[in-house]
């Protein structure tokens, strides 16, 4: 009975504690976690290309590059958006935004692609375009 409490015993500090034996723990390590303070992620840079995303994740707009009306990019965009708007139940950018981004090809689309999508999906669903 007393061997099965001693390997109990052991087996218990080993596992649960951790610390028990000859092992010493370094309190100053455990002091200065203790008081460490988070540091704060920076703000990007004025010209950052930045996404901008509701709380689902989908992307909304794009801080850091103009989409430019009168571009062939901006055009189609705009062209597309309204194409899809017009056969859709919930005529909202973000259903439309939504739509594309389900797609695999959302993922090679370049920061100037998203600008534009997103901004003429806002002025389709307005009916801005």
């Amino acid at each position: 009975m007393k061997k099965t409490l001693a390997v109990t015993a052991a087996l218990f500090c080993s596992l649960a504690l951790g610390a028990c034996g000859s092992e010493s723990t370094d309190a100053s390590a455990d002091a200065d976690s203790s008081t460490a303070v988070p540091t704060a992620i920076p703000e990007p840079a004025d010209d950052a290309v930045t996404y901008q995303t509701d709380a689902a994740g989908l992307t909304t707009a794009v801080r850091g590059i103009d989409a430019d009306p009168a571009s062939p990019l901006y055009v189609q965009a705009c062209a597309d958006a309204t194409a899809w708007l017009a056969g859709a139940g919930d005529k909202t950018a973000d259903a439309y935004l939504a739509s594309v981004q389900a797609t695999p090809e959302w993922a090679d689309w370049t920061p100037e692609q998203i600008a534009a999508t997103t901004t003429a999906a806002a002025a389709a669903a307005d009916g801005r375009c």
